[in-house]
């Protein structure tokens, strides 16, 4: 048996994910598991076990997800709302040492990607993405932003 955890029951991604985990011929054992904290979310009535959490910022999200994973030997988590990355990437070797691998980058790889002005750095100083990576600017108000736009409108990008 093959016990995944996809979390997020509600999320837009439960469903196509719930698909293509169960169209993968490989998984013949597959049990899908979930939660949310919506005790009306869609993915609750389709998956093969349910179970309610708090928000995935609460305190107690992170042991509300371990026992559930414990008790019912959980091989990997699929995280599916955005919340429950940041405490599920910090808590991943909680999980690992009960067999439980999670689906999620680094807490350092996560604030990259969720900065978007890191990100955007992070591309135009990467050797493979440095020419296709347009001229950007941050900004806070709209002050900033019209001085951004006609300095940018200065490329002509067509």
């Amino acid at each position: 048996m093959f016990n995944v955890l996809l979390t997020a029951a509600g999320s837009p991604v439960f469903i196509p994910t719930c698909k293509s985990l169960r169209s993968n011929p490989n998984l013949k054992d597959l049990r899908i598991h979930t939660c949310d904290m919506n005790p009306s979310a869609l993915g609750l009535k389709i998956a093969d076990s349910f179970f309610y959490v708090p928000s995935g910022n609460s305190p107690e999200y992170i042991s509300t997800v371990y026992s559930y994973c414990k008790e019912n030997e959980m091989d990997l988590i699929i995280p599916a709302a955005d919340e429950e990355l940041f405490p599920l990437s910090q808590n991943e070797e909680m999980f690992r040492n009960i067999g439980c691998k999670i689906l999620v980058s680094s807490s350092s790889a996560l604030n990259d990607v969720q900065d978007k002005a890191t990100l955007y750095s992070l591309c135009r100083n990467s050797f493979l993405l440095k020419d296709i990576v347009p001229e950007f600017r941050v900004c806070n108000d709209l002050f900033n932003f019209k001085r951004a736009h006609a300095e940018i409108r200065e490329f002509d990008y067509q």
